[in-house]
């Protein structure tokens, strides 16, 4: 049944395929939400979406998950449709479905979603991806993944997540901190702050790096640029220990004084 009527006047096509939905037919349970959704009514579209999804409809499972999320409802509730729509094949709720498991720390799980989600192009999940890896402690996976990311961030999808917030740069340039390879971690950081001068994680992690290689007036700078942001107090500690250093430096003798 490929031809209905649009608005209103298609709800009167709706007794054609109640037959097959009532018989189990996804499809047919699907097109009625379809209808449903074409004439606004929004009520009767989402029990039908349920109904359809429950017949295992691979895009019914998917707008009832992105319709619980939307509404702020159990994102736990909406993973689990995301599964299984994921599981008819469909790759964007295999990546939504991914990003939830990556969210709630269930890294092993994630990785085979976010992997066929990457594998049949949805770019974006090489960044959960490398979020994935580095929380099973597969950290030179994690790196790999991540620079993949940066190198395609500019193909990722920004309608619904925003441009910023997926930006994998912050997360690679952590990462390679956190494994001690600084060089490569300030040529991160540098691109972020040429981008972003006022960057928050960027002038934080510019900060720390400085501070790693004894340059403790280029920390102070990159610390005083956020330090107005600083909600846990980190960043004015640094600036206080930094302050401290700083004036034993131009005071040779300042320890003897107050030792």
């Amino acid at each position: 049944m490929q031809h209905r009527l649009g608005g209103a006047k298609g709800t009167y096509m709706i007794p054609l395929y109640e037959p097959a939905a009532a018989a189990g037919d996804a499809e047919a349970a699907y097109d009625i939400a379809e209808i449903h959704t074409e004439a606004g009514d929004k009520r009767s579209a989402g029990l039908w979406y349920h109904r359809a999804a429950q017949l295992g409809h691979g895009r019914a499972a998917w707008h009832v998950g992105w319709i619980s999320e939307e509404r702020r409802g159990d994102p736990q509730f909406a993973e689990r449709w995301y599964v299984r729509a994921a599981e008819t094949g469909l790759a964007r709720p295999a990546y939504l479905a991914g990003m939830s498991m990556v969210r709630y720390g269930c890294y092993a799980e994630a990785e085979r979603w976010l992997m066929m989600a990457w594998e049949q192009g949805i770019v974006e999940a090489s960044s959960c991806l490398g979020r994935a890896l580095h929380g099973l402690g597969r950290d030179h996976e994690a790196v790999e993944w991540l620079r993949r990311a940066v190198e395609r961030y500019a193909e990722f999808e920004r309608e619904r997540y925003g441009f910023n917030r997926l930006d994998p740069r912050p997360e690679l340039a952590d990462l390679l901190m956190e494994l001690e390879r600084d060089e490569e971690a300030a040529d991160v950081v540098a691109k972020i702050l040429q981008e972003y001068p006022g960057h928050l994680r960027g002038n934080r992690y510019a900060g720390i790096l400085a501070r790693r290689r004894g340059d403790l007036g280029t920390a102070a700078k990159h610390f005083e640029e956020i330090a107005d942001r600083d909600r846990d107090g980190r960043v004015g500690l640094a600036l206080s220990e930094i302050g401290e250093l700083l004036a034993q430096v131009s005071h040779p003798h300042w320890n003897s004084v107050t030792g």
